[in-house]
């Protein structure tokens, strides 16, 4: 019933009236009761509001902390801490090496090349000490020392059995296979059958191959010559041990090659060349287009007694080896380790063609410049023979810092589940491009070189000579920071691929030298206190033992390097990190603190905790006795 009261009759209820004074209206119990208990049920109706009212108010609140939450995790500052300096770096976009590239020359940044395939735009486009272009316009490219494996166990019997190899000195190689053109400017002939003056030369015999040199080196002052087997492949595999310089599938061949089954040239004749992918060195044309012959002779079982370093062939022979395959080649006939061989005075029977190698260039001021500028090199007071191109090492111009050229590659990274001592945030093992070379501190940062650009040493045990140690990742960066504004080029740390990278120099093994750690005392300080005799567990001075193959000094052990990445093992980073140039993840377990990657192990570390793939981690504002590090710079010119 609808209740229609004046403001007295209400203060009366609460009074127990039976009677308004104001308006006479009668309060019987009845209307008492019905009154209150329409009352109950507003006060409920205004209790249930209430509620709605807080349960709403909470899902308000929680999705604004999840907003929150996502910035917070998008916003995080990107792992790639440059130093913040303005400095013009210079790139050194080069090709790939994966397993064996093992340079210290300052010219050995090859550029990453440029996807067009028309030979005379790469000039323009790559940058200072990737290339050199000669009098009658071949280019070549500097191909670093290093090691890999040479032959192949699938296959024919030529290519067996597997045997590690060792280029020991770097070498300039023509970056395409020699041209009619270039033939015909040295020559005053042009045997070929497809005519073209940018196609290869064919239907040349080695004899009239190594006549070409002959004529070329006298022409310029230089030492033309063919490269030997062992450089040949070495210059295809480009740091691969697959099938081909791109991988075991035939399926993409024909991006790379002209053989049997490309489209246009394959099975017809012969392309211009440049006219496919490169591999990771930047030369074009290593399978398919023409045969290339080598300066060796050849001998059935030659492989099976080959020397270790620098293999020049059998010394005697009746026939030479021709690498690479053919415009009609079938994909067999075409992969890395394919050998082929015919007499030496052989014009027409393998459509054979060759590119150079460039021996005894003798380069200024340790790196070129590109053909386009003051005739192909820039002539300072320094002059460096080639004799010790391998060994030079850049300085910074104010410490002392000596800088060993990486080159650019691809390499398996983390272990394999195999490997003695191996952790699980070590895998999975992933291939890791590296797609442009960077120069390397040879040694850890010393406690003379931080306290000259820090004003301070903080490190336990003294030696102006011993690492610096007891440093931060923060410190560390601080360093970096200001050693590039002193010198007016980028340093930094390096990543944690870069590092891992650096340290294998070519190698798939659990050390740099190999899987045993039985001689892990020549290469490194740690806590193998039976043989290596460190128990002390004290630094010792850089560079005393024997460096990688890359020249990299105490890259096991000594003391634990920073990287430049995070570390978040939540994340299980390995399982999706990028393909190429990893910088690591956003951020760091907890998002609480900032945790950064240490490598390489440390003085009282055993052996299994040194090993390449060996990954330590640490809260960035700390530090210990076991910390330290060592540069990269990216801009190799030296500014």
């Amino acid at each position: 019933m609808a209740l229609i009261m004046c403001q007295e009759c209400k203060k009366m209820i609460s009074e127990t009236a039976s009677s308004c004074p104001n308006c006479g209206y009668q309060l019987t119990p009845e209307i008492i009761a019905e009154i209150k208990k329409q009352a109950s049920g507003l006060l409920e109706r205004i209790r249930q509001d209430f509620r709605k009212a807080f349960k709403l108010l909470g899902l308000l609140f929680a999705i604004l902390f999840f907003i929150i939450f996502l910035i917070a995790i998008f916003a995080s500052p990107n792992v790639e801490e440059k130093p913040r300096v303005t400095v013009p770096v210079q790139s050194s976009a080069r090709p790939t090496i994966k397993e064996p590239m093992k340079p210290k020359p300052v010219l050995s940044q090859v550029a990453a090349k440029p996807k067009s395939p028309v030979p005379d735009k790469i000039a323009s486009q790559l940058k200072a000490g990737n290339i050199i272009t000669n009098s009658i316009g071949i280019k070549l490219v500097w191909i670093p020392r290093g090691e890999f494996d040479m032959g192949s166990d699938d296959g024919d019997p030529d290519g067996k059995p597997v045997h590690r190899v060792k280029i020991s000195r770097g070498f300039w190689m023509g970056v395409y296979e020699v041209t009619q053109a270039q033939y015909q400017a040295v020559m005053s002939t042009n045997p070929s059958n497809f005519e073209g003056g940018n196609n290869p030369i064919e239907e040349v015999s080695w004899d009239d191959a190594m006549e070409f040199c002959r004529k070329l080196s006298a022409k310029e002052g230089k030492t033309y010559t063919l490269p030997t087997e062992a450089q040949w492949e070495y210059a295809c595999r480009a740091g691969t041990d697959t099938r081909f310089s791109f991988g075991d599938s035939e399926s993409v061949l024909e991006e790379y090659a002209n053989y049997k089954d490309t489209p246009v040239y394959g099975d017809k004749r012969t392309a211009p060349v440049g006219s496919f992918k490169p591999n990771a060195f930047g030369l074009y044309d290593m399978h398919g287009n023409v045969y290339e012959w080598c300066s060796d002779w050849y001998a059935e079982n030659y492989y099976a007694n080959s020397p270790s370093v620098d293999p020049a062939g059998p010394a005697t022979g009746s026939c030479r080896v021709l690498r690479g395959g053919r415009w009609f080649s079938f994909p067999s006939f075409c992969h890395s380790a394919y050998r082929d061989r015919v007499s030496p005075s052989v014009q027409h029977y393998l459509n054979g063609g060759f590119r150079v190698v460039l021996l005894d260039f003798k380069p200024m001021d340790g790196y070129l410049l590109n053909d386009t500028e003051n005739g192909g090199h820039r002539q300072t007071e320094h002059e460096i023979t080639q004799q010790n191109i391998d060994e030079f090492k850049v300085p910074a111009k104010s410490i002392d810092i000596k800088l060993v050229s990486i080159p650019a590659g691809e390499f398996m990274m983390g272990s394999p589940l195999s490997e003695k001592g191996r952790e699980d945030y070590e895998g999975p093992q992933h291939r890791v491009k590296i797609s442009k070379g960077f120069y390397m501190g040879a040694y850890e940062v010393t406690q003379a070189q931080y306290e000259a650009i820090m004003g301070s040493n903080p490190s336990q045990v003294k030696g102006d000579n011993l690492p610096v140690g007891r440093v931060s990742w923060e410190m560390a960066m601080g360093f970096c920071r200001k050693l590039s504004q002193k010198e007016g080029r980028a340093y930094r740390l390096p990543t944690e691929a870069e590092w891992e990278y650096a340290c294998r120099a070519g190698t798939a093994t659990a050390y740099s030298f190999g899987n045993s750690s039985s001689s892990i005392g020549d290469y490194a300080w740690c806590g193998d206190y039976s043989s290596i005799g460190n128990y002390d567990r004290e630094p010792r001075p850089v560079g005393q033992k024997k460096p990688n193959s890359f020249g990299l000094h105490d890259m096991h052990g000594n003391l634990m390097e920073w990287c430049l990445d995070r570390y978040d093992e939540d994340e299980n980073y390995y399982t999706n990190s990028p393909g190429v140039d990893p910088q690591g993840p956003s951020s760091s377990m907890a998002r609480i603190w900032d945790f950064r990657v240490l490598r390489g192990g440390c003085r009282y570390y055993f052996p299994e905790q040194c090993r390449s793939a060996s990954r330590e981690w640490l809260v960035q504002e700390s530090g210990g006795n076991g910390t330290g590090f060592r540069v990269v710079s990216p801009d190799a010119s030296g500014g």
